[in-house]
């Protein structure tokens, strides 16, 4: 499997990134994913879980963890990923996911951290990784 992504600019650099298609609790959304390999934990920010009917501000406390900034993590459960491969074929995963709550409540901050973070976790447990850029530009996760 091939995953097209993209850059985009993250605290001052390219990153890779890819959205997706996420649906848990009957609640469909589209994120885009900053596809992290220093994040143990594939995390929702709390910005795009604000646009549904999800409470989980009622889900349990998980951990605190530093991203950039220190945010709370409370475990949504299990939810299916849904990405487009390179030929345009939706490709789904079960994977769990949290969401991400900044600590530090600055309005600047959180607009440059309302990203999701596609982690470590997810990574390791589909056996992905990012490829280096190549002739075109362009790189995957694969």
């Amino acid at each position: 499997m091939r995953f097209l992504l993209n850059d985009i600019d993250w605290l001052g650099g390219p990153r890779a990134a890819i959205n997706s298609l996420i649906n848990f609790g009957g609640i469909s959304l589209t994120t885009t994913f900053l596809v992290d390999t220093g994040s143990p934990f594939t995390i929702i920010s709390e910005n795009d879980l604000k646009k549904t009917r999800l409470a989980y501000t009622k889900c349990e406390h998980y951990q605190r963890i530093i991203i950039g900034t220190p945010m709370d993590l409370k475990k949504l459960g299990e939810a299916q990923i849904i990405f487009k491969d390179e030929t345009g074929n939706s490709v789904p995963f079960s994977h769990p996911v949290y969401v991400g709550i900044i600590v530090n409540r600055n309005q600047e901050l959180i607009k440059r951290l309302s990203l999701s973070f596609l982690g470590k976790d997810f990574l390791d447990k589909y056996n992905l990784c990012i490829t280096k850029k190549d002739e075109t530009g362009q790189r995957r996760m694969e």
